[in-house]
């Protein structure tokens, strides 16, 4: 079954969400450890640092909300999360595969429990995730960065791989 999903990675373009969570205040974002398997091909290793991030199903496609309503309820345990309308940038994480990054406020400072997907949900402020000496998945700095900016209407076409950061 994994040899069909590599296969079907490097043919089928992938589409993720990826969702940077504001604490109430706006001063922090949520981060979140990967507990689940790794996945070397799409960048995720499993003890690494990442904000939320989510495949999309190819019935998904044509309205991402379902995927982020999905991420929301699996990874982060259903909080309340008021997730602006369009999304700030695209992301190639790795090749043919592309997560639009979308940015949401928490209503409450609650964090989900572990579910053997992600655990160790905590806020931090978005300068540490880049400066964190836990690696983060492929992908993550570029999008925090864009969003320490400001920047809206981003296409990243390159993410550095997880080899090439600190370990």
């Amino acid at each position: 079954m994994e040899i069909v999903r590599r296969i079907k990675c490097i043919l089928l373009p992938t589409e993720g969400v990826a969702l940077i969570v504001e604490s109430p205040d706006g001063k922090k974002i949520l981060t979140v450890i990967e507990m689940g398997k790794s996945k070397e091909w799409l960048g995720k290793i499993r003890g690494m640092e990442t904000v939320p991030m989510e495949t999309v199903r190819l019935w998904e496609r044509w309205w991402r909300r379902k995927a982020l309503r999905r991420l929301v309820r699996d990874e982060l345990g259903g909080i309340d999360v008021e997730i602006e309308d369009k999304p700030r940038g695209i992301y190639q994480v790795v090749p043919r595969v592309h997560a639009f990054l979308y940015v949401g406020r928490a209503q409450t400072w609650c964090l989900p429990t572990s579910n053997g997907e992600v655990g160790g949900h905590k806020w931090i402020r978005p300068q540490d995730i880049i400066s964190e000496k836990t690696p983060s998945r492929q992908g993550v700095e570029e999008m925090v960065d864009d969003y320490i900016a400001g920047r809206r209407n981003v296409y990243c076409s390159y993410c550095r791989p997880v080899a090439s950061k600190r370990i």
